[in-house]
């Protein structure tokens, strides 16, 4: 089963690096491109990658030599569904699915932390066992959990949220400027009427009355 899926992951990864489809910052509209939004990792930093493919390749190898542990045993299957959720995540993007993405890197996020939890229950066999297991889905699921974070404000973007109710600039540090503030986000034409303008106490408005 896991041989099974990290051959699905090496297609779905082929396909991501651009050679059997659409380079993931390019796909979706370029809705993944690194100055897609303030959150997105600057490109090098996607460079971690190839750190964890090289480990889950390892990991495949370790595992076929540890069909007798029980500890291998327990997140194999968990590893498998990590890898289908990594390809199913590459192919959504690749046909501009955002949403769908959102939902599929969160369950893969879900997934690696039972994983991980797992794997904590009981202490590693070896050296090897600890870089190539341990090691390679912790860094794993620190990877997934930032990636998720930078996924959802990526959609949340290209949704048009972050832009249908832009908050003004300006400084909370005084008074006067919050006021600044808080008159510009009001609804178009309110803050013109005196009548519906709120009376504010002398000191705050420069002088000593209200008249």
């Amino acid at each position: 089963m896991v041989s099974v899926s990290a051959a699905v992951m090496a297609v779905g990864t082929l396909a991501g690096f651009g050679l059997l489809g659409t380079r993931v910052e390019d796909s979706s509209g370029g809705a993944f491109s690194a100055d897609a939004t303030l959150v997105t990792p600057a490109g090098p930093a996607f460079s971690i990658w190839s750190l964890i493919y090289l480990g889950l390749a390892a990991y495949v190898i370790w595992q076929w030599r540890a069909r007798s542990s029980a500890r291998a045993a327990r997140i194999a299957w968990l590893a498998a569904v990590s890898m289908i959720l990594n390809a199913l995540w590459l192919g959504v993007t690749q046909v501009g699915w955002l949403w769908p993405s959102v939902v599929v890197i969160l369950t893969l996020a879900i997934v690696l932390g039972i994983l991980l939890h797992r794997l904590g229950e009981t202490p590693a066999g070896s050296r090897v066992e600890a870089v190539v297991v341990d090691g390679t889905f912790g860094v794993y699921l620190g990877w997934v959990a930032v990636a998720s974070v930078a996924n959802v404000t990526t959609v949340l973007v290209a949704s048009g949220v972050a832009r249908a109710t832009p908050w003004p600039q300006c400084s909370p540090s005084w008074f006067s400027r919050w006021r600044l503030c808080w008159e510009r986000s009001l609804p178009a034409g309110s803050a013109g009427a005196g009548a519906s303008r709120p009376r504010w106490p002398g000191r705050w408005r420069g002088s000593r009355s209200d008249g």
